[in-house]
This record gives structure tokens, sequence and C-alpha cells, in this order.
């Protein structure tokens, strides 16, 4: 009874764990889809500024300056979530950063003459940008995935190890209480045969003296006949030689 309590105390724990482990995976699994579907959101696609004018400088500027800032947030965000990505991805997104804030800064300088060109680094070094941004996000999902499914097949191998051990546990304990049955059933056994054993000896014994007593009183019996016989032989004799 003590060891199948101490089973049932050992299971009731093995269970709370399989459910806090199966829990825990549940929210990993959660959390990482989160962060997936956040990161799978793509940067809103390129930008073309070579429509704006040289009299549009400053609404070039104010825009220009706008998307600077929104990828400033976005580029935050990951930094801010300690999203992992490849070095050389975030490398690269850095120098495409300060490639566009030298573009942007160079619109306020720009003539006429050097319009042109000025646009065209802007429009060049934001969609550099962006792309660069989309690579990394690329990047941190496939390693959001990485880990989503290494913590899986950790939290399954626990969860099957978990399973086993207590499957073990059973069956070694199914083992024991069968063995301690054969015991009590082999020395019942035992016993009934030990006892039959002595009341069948006892039974001899009883018939062997009943068989002796018998034995003895025929024996007296026939001493008895025999000494009437002699009785009635003598006073035969006394009467013969009476007469």
């Amino acid at each position: 009874m003590k060891r199948l309590r101490k089973l049932s105390q050992v299971l009731a724990i093995m269970t709370i764990a399989l459910f806090t482990i199966t829990s825990c995976n549940k929210t990993k699994k959660e959390d990482n889809k989160a962060t997936t579907e956040e990161n799978s959101v793509v940067v809103k696609a390129s930008e073309d500024f070579s429509n704006y004018t040289f009299e549009q400088k400053d609404e070039l500027l104010k825009k220009a300056t706008e998307k600077l800032n929104s990828l400033n947030t976005q580029i935050a965000n990951l930094e801010s979530k300690g999203e992992k990505a490849s070095t050389d991805l975030l490398n690269t997104l850095k120098t495409s950063r300060e490639n566009l804030t030298k573009s942007i800064e160079t619109i306020n300088s720009a003539t006429a003459e050097t319009w042109n060109d000025a646009k065209s680094n802007v429009t060049k070094s934001y969609n550099s940008v962006v792309d660069g941004l989309d690579n990394v996000k690329t990047d941190v999902v496939k390693n959001v995935e990485a880990v989503k499914e290494n913590a899986t097949k950790k939290a399954e191998n626990t969860v099957n190890k978990t399973k086993e051990n207590v499957t073990n546990k059973v069956n070694e304990t199914k083992e024991n209480a069968k063995n301690k049955i054969n015991d009590v059933k082999d020395n019942v056994t035992n016993k009934v045969n030990e006892t039959a054993n002595e009341v069948k000896e006892t039974a001899n014994q009883a018939k062997e003296k009943a068989e002796a007593q018998k034995k003895e009183a025929e024996a007296k019996k026939e001493e008895v006949k025999k000494a009437g016989e002699e009785v009635k032989n003598s006073v035969k004799n006394m009467k013969n030689v009476l007469k």
C-alpha cells in the first residue's frame, strides 16, 4: 500500500510536470507566432522621389525625413526586442541608413543643377534601407522559426522522456506487485501443503495406533478364550476324577 501510495504521488507530480511543459510549449508557440507575424510585415514598397521639382524641395525634404523616421522606428523596435539577425545584414542596414541620412542632408544644399542627382540619391538610399530592413526581418523570422522548432523538439523530447519514465515506473511497480502476489500464493500453497501433510501424518499415526489397539484387543480376546478353554478342560478332568 505504501509503495502504491508513493507511486500515485510520483504519477501526480509527473502529470503536473507534463501539463507545465505542454503549457509552456504552447505559450512559447503563441509568442513565437506573434513575433513571426509581426516581423513578416514587409516594409512599404519602395519610393520614387523623382517627381518632386526643385521648387518642392521642402516637401521632398519633409517626406524623406518622415520616411527616415518611420524606418528608424521599425529598426528601433527590432533592436528593443532583441531580435536576432545576421551581423552582416545588420551592418548593411546600418550603412544604408547612414547613406540615406546623408542623402537627405544634401537636399538642403542642392542646386537646380544638382537637383536630379540629389533626388536620385535619396530614392536609391531609401530603397536600399527598405531592402535591408526587409532582409533583416526575413532573417529574424527564419531565426524565430528555428528557435521555435528547437524549443518544440526539446519540449517533445522532455514529454516523451517523462512519459517513458512514467511507463517504466508503472511497469516496474506492476512487476513488483505481481512478484509479491506470486510470493504470497507460493507461501499460502506451501502452508496448505504443510498443514495437509501434518494432518495426513496425524491421521496415519491415529490409524496405526487404532490398528495396534485392535491387534492388542484381539490378542487379549484370544488369551481369554484360551484361558476359558483351559478352565473348561480342568473342570471336565475334575469331573472324571470324581467319578
